[in-house]
């Protein structure tokens, strides 16, 4: 049996990466750099050399991200980042929203345990503009402790945190929601493109590169019917 005979569509969740893609607005954070080391014309070959943070683009956090002697991305098992995956619809929120548990609770319901968990926002549309990180959705600490309760394997969304955009470096509740999944071995998928999908329940892959130790990695993130 071909397995691609069974794919009635394949839809893209990666936003582009490109030399002046958007990027955390910190100054440790380095923009993305195309450096071209070989030419045809020269060597014979073209051959790029590649500068890019482990949190660029649509990208996986490992729990080492924020949790010390936590898994990196090259220790969670690949199973993590492939299978079906339930499309939580929250387009109807406004920006700035802190996601309660009841904004959740009937769509979540239905999700069986054990599955990957997307939260759509809409808010993929911002990436790139200056309020994508200040003005995004958010979730209530309850709220990411409920999500819990259904034992994902992999947590995804159109954010570019689970955090409140306020609660950064200098408040003590610093990526508090960050903590709470990540310290559950629980990786999440960030900055997903979610524009072109509509369907409750599909397949996604979104594989990291095996980075060895690493704190997370860009991926090639798929959905498929």
């Amino acid at each position: 049996m071909n397995f691609l005979e069974d794919i009635t569509k394949i839809v893209n969740l990666t936003h582009n990466i490109h030399e002046g893609i958007q990027i955390f607005p910190k100054p440790w954070h380095k923009r993305v750099i195309f450096e071209k080391i070989g030419r045809i014309q020269k060597v014979g070959r073209n051959t790029t050399q590649l500068h890019i943070g482990t949190h660029t683009g649509t990208h996986i956090d490992a729990p080492s991200h924020f949790i010390q002697d936590g898994k990196s991305i090259s220790q969670i098992e690949l199973a993590r980042f492939i299978g079906n995956a339930y499309l939580i619809n929250l387009t109807h929120l406004q920006e700035k929203h802190a996601v309660s548990i009841g904004d959740v609770e009937s769509s979540l319901k239905s999700v069986p345990l054990n599955s990957i968990i997307i939260f759509k926002f809409g808010w993929g549309l911002n990436f790139g503009l200056p309020n994508y990180y200040s003005n995004q959705p958010y979730f209530l600490p309850e709220t990411a402790r409920y999500i819990l309760g259904f034992k994902p394997k992999l947590i995804g969304y159109d954010l570019a945190m689970p955090d409140n955009p306020m609660e950064g470096l200098e408040s003590k509740y610093d990526s508090q929601i960050h903590k709470i999944f990540l310290s559950n071995d629980v990786p999440l998928l960030e900055n997903l493109y979610l524009q072109d999908l509509d369907t409750r329940r599909f397949n996604i892959v979104a594989l990291p590169l095996n980075l060895e130790g690493l704190d997370g990695s860009p991926v090639r993130c798929i959905g498929f019917l």
